[in-house]
């Protein structure tokens, strides 16, 4: 399965965790990887995560953004995955895991028990799905081309991709067990247009136990 990783500039030092984990688990060398970088990353901060990639994937592909937008989240986050989608569906066709840097592997062989229930499910969806509001989270697994499911989800500016056009998306989306969404458990919700530092954090096993 292709696997999308996004990330920021900001957000280097926890990619370069998540790939350094990925490869204490087993890596997923059954696997291909694109990285969708923001349009600011430095070459050499790429070149870092590109050399620790080779560690996990076979194959290993890298598109930027077109540009930067100066507005709130989700407006570049919203970008960054319709310039995927985009890429997708016209140079690669095939289904795509959207795996952002906060999303963590578990276990080892995580990618292939994934795979193997997508493949099994019969929907061109698959992931979490939420009651609050109610929507397949953002990490999740997508078809080759989404806009034959929700041609929204590649127009939204100010609101997030993955509460538009649920009404079409859901009906297509297998609810997965393997995954587990997690956020501000335990703390007041946050505003949902800032990046807060008060969401749900693992600091230790321990932290685990809500899983």
């Amino acid at each position: 399965m292709l696997i999308v990783h996004p990330y920021y500039e900001r957000e280097f030092e926890l990619m370069m965790r998540w790939l350094a984990w990925a490869d204490e688990l087993g890596g997923a060398k059954k696997h291909e990887v694109l990285f969708v970088i923001g349009k600011e990353v430095p070459n050499e901060m790429h070149t870092a995560v590109h050399n620790l990639a080779l560690r996990v994937y076979s194959k290993i592909n890298t598109i930027r953004a077109f540009y930067t937008d100066r507005r709130a989240w989700p407006c570049n986050a919203n970008l960054t995955f319709q310039r995927t989608c985009w890429h997708i569906s016209q140079n690669v066709g095939t289904p795509f895991m959207w795996c952002e840097p906060d999303c963590q592997p578990l276990v080892p062989g995580w990618w292939d028990q994934w795979e193997d229930e997508y493949k099994a499910c019969g929907k061109p969806f698959m992931g979490c799905v939420v009651e609050s509001p109610h929507h397949l989270t953002g990490n999740a697994i997508y078809p080759a081309h989404v806009e034959n499911y929700g041609a929204n989800v590649l127009l939204t500016e100010a609101v997030a991709w993955d509460v538009i056009d649920t009404g079409k998306i859901l009906p297509n989306t297998h609810h997965s067990q393997r995954y587990h969404h997690q956020w501000f458990y335990g703390v007041p919700p946050q505003d949902p247009g800032t990046y807060s530092d008060e969401a749900t954090h693992f600091a230790t096993v321990k932290d685990l136990d809500i899983i």
